[in-house]
């Protein structure tokens, strides 16, 4: 089984639907409309942690690149500003998709390609932007917050 999208579906395999019935853990409908469930739950939260990742470049990373005395180059600009429309049409592939699976499926395509590749232009450009003007803690801040506290300068 490749991803959890993939276990999931397999709960509606015709034994696992049958050695769920016999154990009298779920009959067929609820096995159906257990993986059915789940599989939205996943690409619900996919879809907010896209619209929450669009959210964030346009009002923290692109205006952070903006006022910067950096150069940042060109490409990444543009890859980030391009994010939106790209994430947007992958987030209508999934609301097109035909079966809670499918949008599944969808999602995590989202997820673990295309957020990935944005993510690491968010990281790119996170490597270029300096410290005091980029909007976001890093990783080292939020995992020792007790010794970073006061080290950031205050808006």
């Amino acid at each position: 089984i490749d991803s959890g999208v993939d276990a999931v579906e397999r709960l509606t395999d015709a034994s696992n639907v049958e050695l769920f019935a016999k154990s009298k853990v779920m009959d067929a409908d609820e096995t159906r409309a257990r993986a059915e469930a789940m599989h939205l739950q996943y690409a619900g939260i996919v879809e907010i942690e896209a619209r929450c990742m669009v959210d964030m470049i346009q009002t923290m990373v692109l205006p952070a690149i903006g006022a910067s005395p950096a150069v940042v180059p060109a490409e990444l600009v543009e890859t980030l500003r391009g994010a939106k429309a790209r994430i947007d049409a992958a987030l209508h592939e999934m609301e097109a998709a035909l079966t809670a699976h499918k949008r599944a499926e969808a999602a995590r395509v989202l997820r673990l390609t295309l957020m990935e590749q944005v993510r690491a232009a968010c990281d790119e450009a996170e490597a270029i932007v300096p410290k005091e003007l980029w909007p976001m803690s890093t990783y080292k801040e939020l995992l020792f917050l007790d010794f970073e506290q006061g080290t950031r300068a205050e808006s």
